[in-house]
């Protein structure tokens, strides 16, 4: 008899364990999934504000080349212009882009099923 209540422990046990990969399993693929969608959403959106950013100076280069009479310093200007915003984004690049990605990407991974983080549940 206690052959068979080990027995019935030990497939209690495996059934278990296959549930709980299982559950990592499909955890895994939900956070996949938000993680591809928002990097797909922010591709497009990256896409469609550098087309905005390459006619909007173009625009203001030919405005400037008007306004200066040379059609090469309204790229000049416009070209520094890119480079002082360059250099800003370049020595705000931690506040700016490292740590926002850092903070979405601990909550996506630390995030439960039921919305609550993982301190929030003790």
């Amino acid at each position: 008899m206690e052959k068979s209540a080990i027995h019935r422990l030990i497939g209690g046990v495996k059934r278990y364990l296959h549930l709980q990969r299982d559950f990592v399993m499909l955890t895994l693929a939900e956070k996949l999934t938000v993680l591809l969608t928002v990097l797909l959403a922010g591709g497009i959106v990256l896409l469609l504000a550098a087309l905005v950013l390459i006619f909007g100076s173009l625009a203001v280069s030919a405005q400037l080349a008007e306004w200066t009479g040379s059609v090469a310093a309204g790229h000049c200007i416009v070209a520094a212009f890119y480079l002082v915003l360059g250099i800003v984004v370049w020595l705000n690049r931690k506040r700016w882009i490292a740590n926002p990605i850092a903070g979405f990407l601990a909550t996506l991974l630390l995030e439960d099923l039921d919305g609550k983080s993982k301190d929030e549940k003790d």
